[in-house]
Protein backbone atom coordinates (compact mmCIF):
# COMPACT_ATOMS: atom_id res chain seq x y z
CA UNK A 1 0.00 0.00 0.00
CA UNK A 2 1.42 3.37 -0.90
CA UNK A 3 0.50 6.50 1.86
CA UNK A 4 0.50 10.29 0.42
CA UNK A 5 0.57 12.46 3.08
CA UNK A 6 -1.33 16.07 2.48
CA UNK A 7 -1.18 19.17 4.31
CA UNK A 8 -4.58 20.28 4.82
CA UNK A 9 -3.97 23.70 6.30
CA UNK A 10 -0.81 25.91 6.23
CA UNK A 11 1.70 27.07 8.82
CA UNK A 12 0.29 30.81 8.97
CA UNK A 13 0.39 31.05 12.34
CA UNK A 14 -0.49 34.56 13.62
CA UNK A 15 -2.91 37.20 14.04
CA UNK A 16 -6.06 38.38 11.51
CA UNK A 17 -5.54 34.28 10.22
CA UNK A 18 -8.97 32.23 9.21
CA UNK A 19 -9.15 29.15 10.74
CA UNK A 20 -7.97 26.52 10.43
CA UNK A 21 -4.65 27.99 8.80
CA UNK A 22 -4.25 30.77 11.61
CA UNK A 23 -4.67 28.00 14.86
CA UNK A 24 -1.96 25.83 16.39
CA UNK A 25 -4.19 22.73 16.15
CA UNK A 26 -3.57 19.15 18.32
CA UNK A 27 -5.60 15.88 18.97
CA UNK A 28 -6.34 16.01 15.38
CA UNK A 29 -8.53 12.47 14.85
CA UNK A 30 -11.01 11.15 11.96
CA UNK A 31 -14.76 10.05 12.81
CA UNK A 32 -15.25 6.58 12.07
CA UNK A 33 -16.02 7.02 8.43
CA UNK A 34 -13.95 9.57 7.59
CA UNK A 35 -15.75 12.13 6.78
CA UNK A 36 -14.78 14.18 9.53
CA UNK A 37 -11.63 15.82 11.44
CA UNK A 38 -11.96 16.63 14.92
CA UNK A 39 -8.96 19.23 16.68
CA UNK A 40 -8.45 21.23 19.82
CA UNK A 41 -7.52 24.40 18.28
CA UNK A 42 -6.12 27.84 19.49
CA UNK A 43 -5.38 31.38 17.67
CA UNK A 44 -3.80 34.54 18.67
CA UNK A 45 -5.26 37.67 19.02
CA UNK A 46 -2.57 40.88 19.37
CA UNK A 47 0.26 38.63 19.72
CA UNK A 48 -1.76 36.68 22.34
CA UNK A 49 -2.31 33.13 22.19
CA UNK A 50 -6.10 32.75 23.17
CA UNK A 51 -7.71 29.47 24.75
CA UNK A 52 -8.06 25.81 23.44
CA UNK A 53 -11.70 25.04 22.08
CA UNK A 54 -13.21 22.32 20.14
CA UNK A 55 -13.20 22.97 16.38
CA UNK A 56 -15.05 20.18 13.60
CA UNK A 57 -14.45 20.55 9.93
CA UNK A 58 -15.96 17.94 7.07
CA UNK A 59 -13.03 16.14 4.96
CA UNK A 60 -13.91 15.27 1.47
CA UNK A 61 -11.67 11.92 0.67
CA UNK A 62 -12.07 12.18 -3.22
CA UNK A 63 -10.89 15.64 -3.48
CA UNK A 64 -8.64 15.06 -0.07
CA UNK A 65 -10.47 18.63 1.08
CA UNK A 66 -11.80 20.28 3.94
CA UNK A 67 -14.40 22.36 4.57
CA UNK A 68 -17.71 23.64 6.54
CA UNK A 69 -15.50 24.60 9.96
CA UNK A 70 -17.11 24.79 12.92
CA UNK A 71 -16.87 25.51 16.26
CA UNK A 72 -18.17 23.20 18.90
CA UNK A 73 -17.14 24.75 22.04
CA UNK A 74 -17.04 28.26 22.93
CA UNK A 75 -16.97 28.42 27.28
CA UNK A 76 -13.50 28.14 28.11
CA UNK A 77 -12.12 30.83 30.27
CA UNK A 78 -15.53 31.11 31.54
CA UNK A 79 -16.03 30.84 35.19
CA UNK A 80 -13.92 27.48 37.01
CA UNK A 81 -14.02 26.39 33.14
CA UNK A 82 -9.96 26.47 31.87
CA UNK A 83 -10.17 25.42 28.02
CA UNK A 84 -11.77 22.01 26.46
CA UNK A 85 -9.09 19.35 25.05
CA UNK A 86 -8.35 15.68 24.15
CA UNK A 87 -11.02 15.41 21.40
CA UNK A 88 -11.54 11.98 19.59
CA UNK A 89 -14.75 10.41 18.04
CA UNK A 90 -16.86 7.67 18.95
CA UNK A 91 -15.73 4.14 17.04
CA UNK A 92 -19.38 3.41 16.42
CA UNK A 93 -21.35 6.50 15.65
CA UNK A 94 -19.09 9.13 13.51
CA UNK A 95 -21.74 12.08 14.70
CA UNK A 96 -19.93 11.48 18.66
CA UNK A 97 -17.51 13.46 19.95
CA UNK A 98 -15.86 12.94 23.32
CA UNK A 99 -13.16 15.52 24.86
CA UNK A 100 -12.20 16.75 28.52
CA UNK A 101 -13.62 20.17 30.00
CA UNK A 102 -10.41 21.24 31.68
CA UNK A 103 -11.34 22.85 34.98
CA UNK A 104 -8.95 25.66 36.68
CA UNK A 105 -9.84 24.62 40.78
CA UNK A 106 -12.60 21.95 40.50
CA UNK A 107 -11.98 18.42 38.49
CA UNK A 108 -11.81 18.06 34.93
CA UNK A 109 -15.28 16.80 33.08
CA UNK A 110 -15.74 14.01 30.16
CA UNK A 111 -17.92 15.17 28.19
CA UNK A 112 -19.71 14.53 24.00
CA UNK A 113 -21.21 16.48 21.80
CA UNK A 114 -23.40 15.15 19.01
CA UNK A 115 -23.24 16.37 15.90
CA UNK A 116 -26.63 15.21 14.95
CA UNK A 117 -28.43 16.25 17.51
CA UNK A 118 -26.02 19.39 18.35
CA UNK A 119 -26.69 18.09 22.17
CA UNK A 120 -23.49 18.02 24.67
CA UNK A 121 -23.89 15.23 27.67
CA UNK A 122 -21.28 15.13 30.39
CA UNK A 123 -20.04 11.30 30.62
CA UNK A 124 -18.11 10.99 33.80
CA UNK A 125 -18.12 14.01 36.76
CA UNK A 126 -15.42 12.59 39.04
CA UNK A 127 -17.33 14.64 42.01
CA UNK A 128 -19.78 12.00 41.68
CA UNK A 129 -17.29 9.24 42.28
CA UNK A 130 -16.40 7.98 45.67
CA UNK A 131 -13.10 6.74 43.90
CA UNK A 132 -12.48 9.54 41.36
CA UNK A 133 -9.81 12.38 41.46
CA UNK A 134 -9.16 14.92 38.86
CA UNK A 135 -9.13 13.20 35.13
CA UNK A 136 -6.66 13.29 32.03
CA UNK A 137 -6.70 11.72 28.59
CA UNK A 138 -10.32 10.31 27.95
CA UNK A 139 -11.06 7.72 25.32
CA UNK A 140 -14.51 5.59 24.93
CA UNK A 141 -14.00 2.52 25.72
CA UNK A 142 -14.32 0.42 22.52
CA UNK A 143 -17.53 0.96 20.77
CA UNK A 144 -19.33 1.78 23.68
CA UNK A 145 -20.66 5.41 23.92
CA UNK A 146 -21.84 5.25 27.51
CA UNK A 147 -18.60 4.09 29.24
CA UNK A 148 -14.99 5.76 29.40
CA UNK A 149 -11.30 4.91 30.04
CA UNK A 150 -8.94 7.54 31.63
CA UNK A 151 -5.95 9.04 33.48
CA UNK A 152 -7.06 9.85 37.43
CA UNK A 153 -5.32 11.62 39.62
CA UNK A 154 -2.72 13.29 37.21
CA UNK A 155 0.41 14.60 38.21
CA UNK A 156 0.21 12.99 41.67
CA UNK A 157 2.80 10.52 41.49
CA UNK A 158 -0.19 8.32 41.58
CA UNK A 159 -1.79 8.30 38.73
CA UNK A 160 -3.96 5.65 37.88
CA UNK A 161 -6.29 4.69 35.38
CA UNK A 162 -9.78 4.27 36.13
CA UNK A 163 -12.85 2.79 33.63
CA UNK A 164 -16.49 4.10 34.19
CA UNK A 165 -18.67 1.54 32.41
CA UNK A 166 -21.80 4.16 33.32
CA UNK A 167 -22.36 3.47 36.92
CA UNK A 168 -20.82 5.32 39.56
CA UNK A 169 -18.20 4.11 41.04
CA UNK A 170 -15.53 4.00 38.52
CA UNK A 171 -13.47 0.93 38.22
CA UNK A 172 -9.56 0.94 39.38
CA UNK A 173 -7.82 -0.82 36.23
CA UNK A 174 -3.96 0.06 37.18
CA UNK A 175 -2.12 0.18 40.75
CA UNK A 176 -1.09 3.99 41.54
CA UNK A 177 1.95 3.97 40.48
CA UNK A 178 2.08 7.30 37.30
CA UNK A 179 -0.33 5.36 34.72
CA UNK A 180 -1.28 7.78 31.85
CA UNK A 181 -3.16 7.45 28.50
CA UNK A 182 -5.10 4.69 28.06
CA UNK A 183 -6.96 3.24 25.46
CA UNK A 184 -8.54 -0.05 24.67
CA UNK A 185 -9.35 -1.79 21.35
CA UNK A 186 -12.29 -2.19 19.25
CA UNK A 187 -14.43 -4.74 21.18
CA UNK A 188 -13.42 -2.99 24.74
CA UNK A 189 -11.97 -6.20 26.35
CA UNK A 190 -8.38 -5.15 26.31
CA UNK A 191 -7.11 -1.72 28.26
CA UNK A 192 -3.76 -0.55 26.95
CA UNK A 193 -1.78 2.13 29.06
CA UNK A 194 1.68 2.95 29.70
CA UNK A 195 3.76 3.89 32.80
CA UNK A 196 6.90 5.55 33.67
CA UNK A 197 7.76 2.60 35.24
CA UNK A 198 6.71 0.29 32.86
CA UNK A 199 4.21 -0.85 30.16
CA UNK A 200 1.30 -2.92 30.95
CA UNK A 201 -1.82 -3.93 28.74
Amino acid sequence: TNYVIINLTNNLYGDNQPFPNGYYSKYVSFNSNGTRIVVSARNQVGGVSQIYEIWVMDYDPITQTISNFQQITNNGGTGDIALNNQPSWSLSDPDLILYLEVHMTTPNIIKTYDMGTSLFNTVYDPTLDSNGDDVTNPAFRGTFNDQVVFGSSYGSGNDRILLFNGTYPSIQVSSNDQNLDPASNYIGSKITYYSTNAHYS
